[in-house]
């Protein structure tokens, strides 16, 4: 299948209840590229549809990149590759759960406890794959692409301990809502809470990175996990060298 366009970002587990609420609650498999039905909820003022509509097509995740087109000499399989290569490199992490929040006047699932090394990952991710990124239309060409490895500069936001802890002011979030009033969105926030809270993780685990493609019917599918599966800071002798003649990748075909 060809893709339109990319992402980077956490998706859960497939076989998981916040996966399930996920897909119900936007109507739409990631993982199965098929439309579900939605999540119904009584005596609410707002139908899940009319929270979620702007949201179907992206499918429930957290996103760690935005959407981007792949810039020219970058392929997916060299996506693949580089996601694969850096997921090695960085750990999975843990939170006592998620919780639904009522902020920036909508609603979304976030973690709960101290995010500052989630969005150090997040840091990381967006400026290894913002290589990939093809400019936007007026903007002046890049200069001479990088090659489509890890190059050593790319990985020092890995194995440097100087880069930043900080990331955008976005924060890493699973959005249920488009922008409401800010006391509609508390107000749904106190009525979903008894109906959700059962169904989030306790603890909450991210343990992959996701590739996710946009679908030539403008609907973003899960292309492949990545497992976190990094031990200790890598040093610089342990970046792998990527190549494109590693073995065919089915779903990049």
């Amino acid at each position: 299948m060809e893709y339109a366009r990319f992402s980077i970002c956490i998706t859960p587990n497939p076989d998981s209840d916040l996966a399930r609420l996920g897909r119900h609650w936007l109507g739409w498999d990631m993982d199965q590229g098929a439309e579900l039905p939605l999540l119904r909820i009584e005596d609410l003022e707002f139908s899940v549809l009319s929270l979620s509509a702007r949201l179907r097509r992206f499918g429930f995740h957290a996103p760690l990149t935005t959407p981007f087109r792949l810039a020219d000499g970058h392929s997916p399989l060299t996506l693949h590759h580089t996601a694969q290569a850096l997921s090695a490199h960085l750990d999975a992490l843990e939170f006592p759960g998620l919780h639904l929040v009522a902020d920036r006047a909508r609603l979304s699932l976030r973690p709960i406890g101290d995010t500052s090394e989630l969005l150090r990952l997040r840091h990381v991710v967006e400026r290894v794959f913002d290589e990939f990124r093809a400019p936007a239309a007026g903007d002046p060409q890049r200069s001479e692409r990088r090659r489509s490895e890890l190059s050593s500069q790319q990985m020092q936001a890995v194995i440097d301990p100087r880069t930043p802890s900080r990331a955008p002011d976005a924060p890493f979030e699973y959005a249920l809502s488009c922008t409401l009033l800010q006391d509609e969105a508390d107000d749904l926030r106190r009525k979903l809470l008894p109906i959700l809270t059962p169904t989030l993780p306790r603890p909450y685990r991210i343990q992959s990175l996701s590739l996710c493609g946009e679908d030539p019917n403008g609907w973003f599918r899960v292309i492949q996990r990545y497992p976190l599966v990094g031990a200790v800071r890598p040093r610089p002798a342990d970046i792998p060298t990527l190549s494109t003649a590693s073995p065919h990748v089915p779903l990049l075909s």
